[in-house]
């Protein structure tokens, strides 16, 4: 028989006519795919091969018919390869009908749906068939029980083959659920089928929490295309325990309750991939419903090399969105939505540590907590963890909360409104974290938010770096772009770089603060910032008491007006900055022409010289204010320019002599009459 390829419907069998002719006229072969199969009274079993309707021909001589299982379970083939039409399960056209083979001498475990025992062998069902819950008995109305019917089925699957839903079916389930166990290379096609329970679970994922549908020791499967309400079910949808490179997808859940801290979860598994999944809207009264759960650190049981995304999305859950308890993740292009909990979570605890996560391009967004957290037990630091290019937007407290957390990068992030709750927090919290790099992130703060915030309040934060970060202020000029505080005594932090971050529209660019005697701040760089529009100071340094704040450096920052406050504390590097030098005007001390004049000046910065008239001065003292090593000054004719070249020739803490040289000679020459000298300063 040769097969051709057909759209349409697939239909096991159509049941039985009295003629072929009147199969041929209601129902032509052509609008039914391949495989489909029919019993006329004058000519037996045919087949369509997507074009005619044709006999069965190859294999066995005898074709047989039978209305149920039971009654195949009494018919015997006479040779291998008979054919055996069955009509229905227990009743015709029930789901269970399809064509079976004789196999003479076969014998199963599974007697059902694929497989029926008879005298002197067994019927198989054939192949080309889709091997569906309802070839086990489920009914899919979702009122009647089918769980011992789906675990039929699954008991009957061999390694490598499909399981395959009825796309309009309505599974329901008890409180045992069902339980995939030991298998592999398995399609798990829900195929959009919906599944909906009955009772509260009392399947255990391994680890403590209640769950439908589990897989234990799989490997290399795919689980796709599920629907699940939860209704009255309180424990999750599916979870993996055990399982190695299986990929779960394009899966929904919803309205579940709180006997499973997750809708999807996961642990003890390696190299699991999730993608295209919704874990959305636990029911009412459902508290502590996490999205996703992959990986469970207190009793051992993290995750290896998990892999989530893209397009995973978590929607309204009763807790956190997100969860990773993992010795590698990679978690990229998902969405945390209006959680209750924080957007996404990296766990660990004294049963196993959490290392090498790395979160590109996800959004969190209107998370009741973080957007993205660390969650630590005993003390147990989480290691290796890069945020980059994600978007934190409109979550109630800090956008990232790092407790515990060492050898961090937190780069090209967009931080937009966070800290909702319009208290004084920060969009980055750092709290007894170490080598931390935070930078080229985008701040866009709320009312009194801080941008990055280092608290020590009875800990130590060291090694951290917040450079090239792009701060302001979104709705007011207030809170802070950097902020380093120790509180409660015997709190520290150490090896501190604040460079090259752009500040503006805020009320204090930089504040490093020592708030109790015994608290100690040491080796802070403050390098190359730009800060402008402040309401309150450029940096700020306050110490509690003398010498709690040392070895600071204040070091070519520009921009500030208000410059720098300093309380108990003395920078034992302060130069370069343009609070350093106030912006006063320069003066002629000496030398130029007659009534020489300083004239559109910006302070130091950019000013003009009118050389005056007349006089035979070859050189000028500009008065400028007091710098501690003196001044560089770039000077130019720009009146002759092609005939005199004006240079900087002295230099004093509060002067600067300018000397003009004829381009011809290379001589000092006077300067013609009412020349304009352009001058920039800038302190050393």
């Amino acid at each position: 028989m040769t097969y051709v390829s057909r759209t349409g419907p697939y239909v096991p069998n159509l049941g039985n006519f009295d003629t072929f002719a009147e199969l041929l006229a209601t129902h032509p072969a052509t609008l039914y795919n391949p495989g489909t199969t029919a019993y006329a009274a004058d000519q037996g079993i045919v087949v369509s091969n997507g074009s005619v309707w044709e006999d069965v021909g190859e294999g066995g001589s005898t074709a047989l018919t039978a209305t149920t299982y039971a009654a195949a379970r009494l018919i015997s083939g006479v040779s291998t390869g008979d054919r055996l039409q069955v009509l229905g399960r227990t009743s015709q056209s029930d789901g269970g009908q399809g064509l079976f083979t004789w196999v003479a001498g076969g014998s199963t475990t599974i007697n059902d749906g694929s497989q029926l025992t008879a005298p002197g062998g067994i019927w198989q069902r054939t192949p080309d068939q889709l091997y569906t819950p309802q070839i086990f008995g489920a009914v899919g109305d979702g009122v009647t029980d089918d769980t011992a019917a789906l675990q039929r089925a699954i008991a009957g699957l061999a390694n490598g083959q499909a399981l395959t839903c009825l796309p309009n079916s309505t599974y329901a389930i008890g409180a045992v659920g069902i339980h995939f166990t030991s298998l592999s290379n398995l399609d798990v096609n829900f195929n959009g089928a919906h599944f909906v329970s009955l009772a509260t679970s009392t399947q255990d994922d391994n680890v403590g929490g209640k769950v439908a549908i589990l897989f234990t020791s799989c490997v290399n499967c795919k689980i796709h295309g599920g629907n699940f309400d939860g209704q009255t079910f309180k424990g999750g949808f599916l979870a993996l325990t055990g399982c190695t490179d299986c990929e779960v997808y394009s899966n929904y859940s919803t309205n579940v309750g709180n006997t499973s801290p997750y809708q999807f979860g996961s642990n003890n598994s390696t190299r699991t991939r999730w993608h295209d999944n919704v874990a959305s809207t636990p029911q009412a009264g459902g508290a502590g419903v996490r999205g996703f759960w992959l990986g469970n650190s207190n009793v051992g049981f993290i995750d290896t090399d998990t892999i989530c995304g893209p397009n995973n999305k978590a929607i309204s859950n009763t807790a956190t969105g997100f969860v990773f308890e993992a010795a590698g993740a990679q978690v990229f292009g998902n969405y945390a939505l209006n959680n209750a909990g924080s957007g996404f979570i990296s766990s660990t605890a004294t049963g196993s540590q959490s290392v090498d996560h790395n979160f590109v391009g996800n959004t969190a967004i209107g998370s009741a907590f973080h957007g993205y957290q660390t969650d630590v037990v005993n003390s147990v630091p989480v290691l290796r963890v890069t945020l980059s290019g994600n978007r934190f937007e409109g979550n109630v407290n800090s956008a990232v909360y790092l407790n515990l957390a060492q050898q961090f990068t937190v780069t090209g992030n967009i931080f937009v409104g966070n800290n909702t709750s319009n208290t004084a927090a920060a969009t980055v919290l750092l709290s007894n974290s170490s080598a931390i790099s935070i930078c080229d992130n985008v701040f866009r703060l709320l009312n009194t938010e801080n941008a990055v915030n280092l608290s020590a309040a009875g800990a130590v934060v060291s090694d951290i770096s917040v450079c090239g970060n792009d701060i302001s202020n979104a709705t007011a000029a207030s809170g802070v772009g950097v902020a380093a505080v120790v509180s409660g005594g015997a709190s520290n932090i150490q090896r501190l770089i604040i460079a090259n971050n752009t500040i503006f529209s805020i009320g204090t660019g930089i504040d490093i603060r020592a708030l109790t005697a015994g608290d100690v701040i040491n080796d802070v760089a403050v390098m190359g910032n730009t800060v402008f529009g402040v309401t309150s100071f450029f940096v700020r340094f306050t110490g509690a008491t003398a010498n709690q704040i040392t070895n600071a450096r204040t070091i070519g920052n520009s921009g500030g007006t208000n410059g720098l406050s300093l309380t108990n504390t003395t920078p034992i590097e302060n130069f370069g900055n343009t609070w350093n030098v106030p912006l006063t005007a320069p003066t002629i001390s000496s030398g130029f022409g007659t009534s020489p004049s300083v004239t559109q000046n910006n302070g130091y910065r950019s000013f003009s010289v009118n050389v005056g008239t007349g006089g035979v001065a070859t050189s000028g003292v500009i008065g400028l204010p007091a710098a501690a090593h003196g001044w560089s000054c770039a000077v130019a004719d720009v009146t002759n320019p092609t005939a005199n070249s004006t240079v900087q020739t002295g230099s004093s803490t509060t002067t600067v002599t300018v000397t003009n040289y004829v381009r011809t000679t290379g001589v000092a020459g006077a300067w013609p009459a009412s020349d304009i000298l352009q001058v920039s300063c800038w302190p050393n």
